[in-house]
């Protein structure tokens, strides 16, 4: 006997599950896994785990949670923001990039993002996220460099990533954070990290090392605690500068408006603005 039948309220759970189906949000994680290392080059297995991991949460999304929290910590210029964006475009969400660089300031930082208390100055309009977050709610939000934040704007992310909501200042409306996929990047303990990169193999293990690495280095470990992911990027090497040089002269050519004609471009434009610069 099904264990369910000796349940007395199975057409409730039925009609539950079947609802919870039609709910779901199911992508093709190999076919993103495709498209992302496509347009990002020397990522592939950061690609692969991204891709993996958003399919189950798209699929299983929690009540009162974002889709997910991920940092993306690693060298300068191996890819981080560049990926959240690719991202952003192939799934079809409003991508919301913020430079955390500039939110360092405190309490009117914390206005910028969140709106400006009611009776002051500016507390007519919504902050920049909380509007961004009404008006896109599956938006992917792009937060750069979140270890140059104040440590005030970092506790407002934490109702955000733990509660599923934030709320906008101006009117105590809580908005909803829900639906949202949080894309952090971190330039902290490159060194470390890369050297973590090529002694660590196996990714999990090098998720914790890498944990530990970047509470060593005084980030704050109440955002550390809230992440669901923490992607390492790879330094890059050998052919994949050259990848990167060729994709680099191919988008600048396609914004003039034209395209690439005859063999392709000459690897002699590569070795000499690219590789011969590693």
């Amino acid at each position: 006997m099904d264990v369910l039948d000796r349940l007395s309220n199975l057409q409730v759970i039925e009609e539950a599950a079947l609802q919870a189906d039609k709910e779901a949000i199911i992508i093709d994680s190999a076919r993103l896994n495709q498209d992302l290392q496509a347009k990002v080059i020397g990522q592939a297995q950061v690609c692969s785990d991204l891709s993996a991991q958003l399919r189950r949460r798209l699929a299983m999304m929690q009540r009162n949670k974002p889709v997910g929290v991920f940092l993306f910590a690693g060298l300068p210029g191996t890819g981080k923001t560049y990926l959240a964006k690719v991202l952003a475009k192939l799934l079809e969400r409003k991508l919301l990039h913020f430079d955390m660089t500039q939110y360092a300031a405190g309490a009117f930082s914390a206005s910028q993002l969140f709106g400006m208390t009611r009776g002051y100055v500016g507390s007519n309009t919504y902050g920049a996220l909380t509007a961004g977050l009404r008006d896109f709610p599956k938006a992917v939000v792009l937060l750069d460099e979140i270890e140059k934040a104040h440590p005030d704007i970092l506790k407002n992310f934490l109702t955000a990533w733990n509660d599923g909501f934030i709320t906008e200042a101006s009117d105590g409306k809580q908005i909803s954070t829900s639906e949202a996929i949080f894309i952090l990047t971190s330039n902290a303990a490159t060194d470390a990290l890369a050297d973590l990169h090529q002694s660590i193999k196996d990714p999990d293990s090098l998720r914790s090392a890498s944990v530990a690495t970047l509470r060593e280095q005084g980030f704050a470990p109440e955002v550390l605690n809230r992440i669901d992911r923490i992607f390492v990027f790879a330094p890059f090497g050998g052919l994949d500068i050259a990848r990167i040089v060729a994709l680099e002269i191919e988008r600048m050519i396609k914004s003039y408006g034209l395209a690439v004609a005859g063999k392709g471009i000459d690897p002699a434009i590569i070795q000499k603005n690219g590789v011969s610069r590693q």
